[in-house]
C-alpha cells in the first residue's frame, strides 16, 4: 500500500488506498464511491473440490463491489488458482453484475506475466487471470 500511495505522489495524484476485508467493506460502502476497485483474494481454492467456494467468493466480491463502483468506473477481478479459467472468472463476474442489475463491458483479459512461465505442457501453471470490467450504466 505505500507503494501504492508513493506512486500517485510522484504523478501528482491524490486518492484514498484501502486495505480491508472486501467482504465486510463493501457492503458498507456509499454507491458511487469509487471510479476503480480492484478484488484481488487470496487464493480462494487450490483443488476442484473447492471451486464452487470460489466462484462464490468472486460472485460475492463482485456482488457488493459493483453498487460501490460509479458509472464508467473500472473493477478488476483477478484469480490466483488454475481452478478457476478466464472464462469462469467473467462469468462469474457476469452472473453478479446481473444480479445487481449493472452493465458490464469487459475490456481486457489478462494473464500472468512473463516472470511467471506458464509451459503449454503444464496448464497448471496458468493460474493468475485478471478481468478489466467497464461499468457502463
Amino acid at each position: 500500500m505505500d507503494t501504492a500511495r508513493a506512486d500517485a505522489a510522484l504523478n501528482g495524484l491524490e486518492f484514498p488506498v484501502v486495505e480491508a476485508n472486501a467482504f465486510e467493506f463493501l457492503p458498507s460502502e456509499a454507491p458511487g464511491t469509487y471510479d476503480w476497485i480492484l478484488l484481488d483474494p487470496p487464493a480462494i481454492a487450490k483443488t476442484a473440490e473447492k471451486r464452487d467456494s470460489l466462484k462464490w467468493g468472486i460472485w460475492k466480491l463482485a456482488y457488493h463491489a459493483l453498487p460501490a463502483l460509479k458509472p464508467g468506473g473500472t473493477l478488476i477481478v483477478s484469480a490466483c488458482t488454475y481452478q478457476m479459467s478466464l472464462p469462469m472468472l467473467v462469468d462469474t463476474v457476469r452472473l453478479a453484475a446481473n444480479d445487481q442489475h449493472v452493465i458490464l463491458n469487459l475490456e481486457h483479459m489478462t494473464i500472468q506475466d512473463i516472470d511467471h512461465p506458464a509451459p503449454i505442457q503444464f496448464p497448471e501453471a496458468l493460474y493468475l487471470k485478471t478481468g478489466w470490467f467497464r461499468r457502463a450504466d
